[in-house]
C-alpha cells in the first residue's frame, strides 16, 4: 500500500520544496504518502457524499416509500443536523484521546456498513414493508451522521498532524473539489 501511495504522490503535480519546514530527507517520502491518501480520501468521500446527500437519490428513495413531504423533508435536518449538532461533544471527547487517525478509519467502516445494512434490507423486504424500510433508512441516515460528525473531526485532525502546514491548503484544496 506504501508503494501506491508513494506512486500517486509523484503523479500529483506539487513542489514538495515549497514546505518552510522541509522534512528529514527519510519522513519526506512518508509525507507525500501521507499527501496522496489524503488526495484519495477526498476524491471518494466527497463524490460518496454527494451521492448519497438529500438533494439527489436519497430523497428520490425515500418518496418511493411515503408521499409525505413532512417525512421527506425530515431528511435533510436529520442528515445535516445530527452531523453538526453532535460535533462539538465528539471534539471535546476525541481531544482528549491518542491516535485519532483510528477514529476516522472505524467512521468510514462504520457508515459503510450502516449503507450495507440498508441495502440488504430493501433487496430482503417485500413492497408491503414500508414502515420498516423508513425506519431502517432513518436509522441509517442518523448513524451515518454521528459516524460523519466523528469523521469530520478525525479527518482534520489528522491531515493538521501529518501534513505539513505549508502544504494543508493544496491537500484540502484537491480534497474540498
Amino acid at each position: 500500500m506504501k508503494n501506491i501511495f508513494s506512486a500517486i504522490a509523484r503523479l500529483l503535480p506539487i513542489d514538495w520544496s515549497s514546505a518552510k519546514s522541509a522534512p528529514a530527507r527519510e519522513n519526506r517520502e512518508v509525507v507525500r504518502r501521507n499527501f496522496a491518501a489524503i488526495v484519495i480520501n477526498g476524491l471518494f468521500f466527497p463524490t460518496a457524499g454527494k451521492i448519497l446527500g438529500a438533494g439527489l437519490l436519497l430523497t428520490w428513495f425515500l418518496s418511493e416509500f411515503t408521499m409525505s413531504a413532512f417525512v421527506v423533508g425530515l431528511l435533510v435536518p436529520i442528515q445535516y443536523g445530527v452531523a453538526l449538532l453532535a460535533q462539538p461533544w465528539i471534539g471535546q471527547w476525541m481531544s482528549t484521546r491518542s491516535g485519532r487517525v483510528r477514529y476516522y478509519r472505524h467512521q468510514s467502516l462504520v457508515r459503510a456498513a450502516v449503507w450495507c445494512v440498508l441495502a440488504v434490507t430493501v433487496w430482503m423486504a417485500s413492497n408491503h414493508s414500508a414502515a420498516l424500510l423508513i425506519a431502517v433508512f432513518f436509522s441509517v441516515v442518523a448513524i451515518d451522521a454521528v459516524a460523519a460528525g466523528v469523521g469530520n473531526i478525525a479527518f482534520s485532525d489528522t491531515l493538521a498532524r501529518v501534513i505539513p502546514q505549508p502544504l494543508r491548503g493544496r491537500a484540502r484544496q484537491v480534497t474540498i473539489r
